[in-house]
């Protein structure tokens, strides 16, 4: 199918212009159906009937180079605040929730 094709060749402007400019009536009407829903839910458990979806996110994060003691080093070997602080960050749960919309979307 061309359009799913599309998808993995143009950029987040070109998609969109895609849903909005008449893509295929089914998806056409998700889209619209989508971007009109200001709440989105939360759960611990999957909901069936609804586009529910868990997404585990990558955590990114600086740690900077700094000229120490006539040397550089990341920042994390020689401040034991920026330490606690990436490790902190680092070692947060991961969201095990799923998030979902209150319509129901299949695709194809």
């Amino acid at each position: 199918m061309q359009f799913i094709e599309d998808l993995y060749n143009y950029g987040e402007k070109e998609i969109i212009d895609i849903f909005w400019n008449n893509c295929d009536k089914y998806l056409e009407d998700a889209w619209k159906n989508f971007v009109k829903y200001i709440r989105v839910y939360r759960t611990d458990k999957y909901i069936e009937q609804k586009y529910c979806v868990n997404v585990k996110s990558k955590k990114r994060y600086i740690n900077s180079l700094v000229y120490h003691d006539k040397k550089i080093s990341r920042i994390y070997y020689i401040s034991i605040i920026a330490k606690q602080c990436i490790d902190k960050y680092v070692n947060l749960f991961i969201d095990e929730y799923y998030t979902y919309f209150d319509f129901d979307f299949k695709i194809y």
